[in-house]
């Protein structure tokens, strides 16, 4: 049968501990655990049948303030419950503020004395009679909620989301090809070098239904086309429908340049009869791309059961934000502690001063009147969510 206790552990005995990965911690804070420099209190499990013992990490048990806070803040995510005698309750106007901190309480010899209330300090819990029966309720309670919302579920017949979230569709970096059309009727010797320099993938067809095929097969890919067909109008009509075609160049010799100027569309970003004037021209145009080009981004999964009343373009970098949000609303916990951690970064947001912050305060009179304005309201709006908010209305 196993079985825990409180118990002295001599310091040299200690194993190396690596903390981080808890799930939380709890922490006791009492001067009356001081038992030596040579000995420290750990909660200890042990088999009646077996000699060894094993330390509960996340149970630890200071009586220097300065160990124990020196312990908390070396986390980087908020994890800790705490509690803590009369004897250090001068510690709460510093941990009210520690981010690692979810809430601490304060275990009493007069809780009546006691002059700190929740309304000042929200992560304060409980005041509570030291030595009564059940006054760890509190903070088991509040380990309990805490637990649950972080511990990893093993889901039977999970059912597949149709609307993929970021994380789980990957963005695929955007693929350049250029394609270039020759008439095979009207052949002419080219030297393509000056374009193949520019280090991207070149593929020459003498069909242009060739040609469109290997667009209409890359979905992912993005094309440059030049064309030296001896019917470039029909060709740029063609070819300029599709979405993987970013930019349309001619290729015309000098008298063909003179009789023919009529070409006008989007898409054609020039006529040249000089190669190395449209390698020049092509190679700023890919560098334009790499630097500006969007991210695959959209909310809707693009499939026949999903509609929208705006047309969401698949690469539209206006939506990467949203879709953040939406993964990262989607993820966090949906509990009190997220609330907290939400409404505090609202009011940082709106420059709504905290009542507990010593720090200099600003001066209302060098503030804009809109700002004020601005301000108020949504310190009303935070006041009223913090008061009326009940996720099972929302």
């Amino acid at each position: 049968m196993t079985s825990w206790t409180i118990a002295p552990v001599p310091t040299d005995a200690i194993p190396e501990t690596e903390y981080g990965n808890e799930d939380f911690i709890e922490i006791h804070l009492d001067e009356r655990y001081d038992i030596g420099e040579n000995m420290q209190l750990w909660k200890i499990w042990k088999k009646n049948d077996i000699d060894a013992i094993i330390l509960e990490k996340n149970y630890r048990i200071f009586h220097s303030a300065d160990q124990c806070i020196d312990f908390i803040t070396s986390y980087e995510w908020r994890k800790v419950f705490l509690t803590l005698t009369d004897h250090f309750s001068y510690l709460i106007e510093l941990i009210h503020h520690l981010p690692q901190i979810v809430y601490f309480s304060i275990y009493s010899r007069s809780p009546e004395r006691i002059s700190y209330t929740t309304v000042r300090y929200p992560k304060l819990r409980a005041i509570v009679q030291e030595d009564s029966p059940n006054a760890d309720e509190q903070l088991l309670k509040d380990i309990d909620i805490f637990r649950q919302d972080f511990m990893p579920m093993n889901v039977v017949k999970p059912i597949k989301r149709k609307t993929k979230l970021l994380i789980q569709e990957p963005i695929s970096l955007d693929t350049y090809r250029i394609i270039w059309l020759v008439d095979k009727e009207n052949l002419t010797t080219i030297d393509t070098s000056p374009i193949s320099n520019i280090n991207i993938p070149l593929k020459i067809f003498y069909s242009l239904e060739q040609s469109i095929d290997v667009i209409k097969s890359s979905t992912d890919t993005k094309f440059f086309f030049i064309s030296s067909h001896s019917n470039n109008q029909m060709v740029v009509e063609k070819v300029a429908e599709y979405s993987q075609v970013i930019a349309i160049y001619i290729v015309q010799t000098e008298a063909d340049l003179t009789r023919r100027s009529q070409f006008s569309h989007s898409k054609l970003h020039g006529i040249y009869s000089d190669i190395p004037c449209l390698a020049e021209e092509l190679s700023k145009e890919y560098k334009h791309h790499l630097n500006y080009s969007e991210m695959p981004l959209s909310v809707f999964h693009r499939d026949k059961n999903e509609k929208t009343v705006r047309d969401l373009n698949k690469n539209n970098v206006k939506f990467l934000w949203f879709q953040l949000l939406i993964d990262i609303l989607i993820q966090i916990p949906h509990n009190d502690y997220a609330k907290d951690e939400m409404l505090d970064e609202c009011r940082k947001h709106f420059g709504i001063p905290d009542n507990n912050d010593n720090d200099e305060k600003i001066d209302e009179n060098m503030i804009d009147a809109e700002i004020k304005k601005d301000r108020a309201k949504a310190e009303k709006d935070l006041i009223n969510f913090e008061k009326n908010y009940k996720s099972s209305e929302a």
